[in-house]
């Protein structure tokens, strides 16, 4: 199983349903089942990155207040639909959540985290991350397939 370390709160905000495109700076062939990591790094910036998402929206969704957010665990599951290149007219089909959720500047890619398919797992599983797109051991895929029965 494939899977992609991302800093909170966004991992979290992926497997809410909140935010469906993940912008990388680099592209990726691969479609599919896709793990998503909340990466061990980024507890203190979760509370800093949702005071100024709330400052750009002017609200914030109930299900994020005063959340813990949990690190250097696995999530869930999404699926990775597609991977296309950031444009003027991707960025104008956007919510405007959306926008503010990622980086969309020239030169980087637009990950389409499919909303159907989308499985939290009951309670988080401790992993350590990396960078990029990685595999799971087979320990953990074992793990996570029974996380999903």
């Amino acid at each position: 199983m494939k899977v992609l370390s991302i800093r909170q709160p966004w991992a979290t905000l992926i497997m809410l349903g909140i935010k469906q495109f993940e912008t990388r700076r680099w592209r990726t062939d691969y479609r599919g089942e896709l793990v998503i990591h909340a990466a061990a790094t980024g507890g203190q910036t979760s509370t800093d990155a949702l005071m100024r998402l709330e400052r750009r929206i002017g609200a914030m969704p109930t299900a994020l207040v005063e959340k813990s957010y949990p690190l250097g665990a696995l999530l869930g599951i999404v699926q990775l639909d597609e991977c296309l290149p950031i444009s003027p007219r991707l960025i104008a089909a956007l919510t405007p959540l959306e926008r503010h959720l990622g980086w969309y500047q020239d030169g980087g890619f637009v990950w389409d985290l499919a909303r159907a398919g989308r499985v939290r797992f009951a309670e988080p599983i401790p992993c350590a991350g990396r960078l990029g797109l990685w595999t799971l051991s087979p320990d953990l895929e074992s793990t996570v397939r029974k996380a999903l029965a």
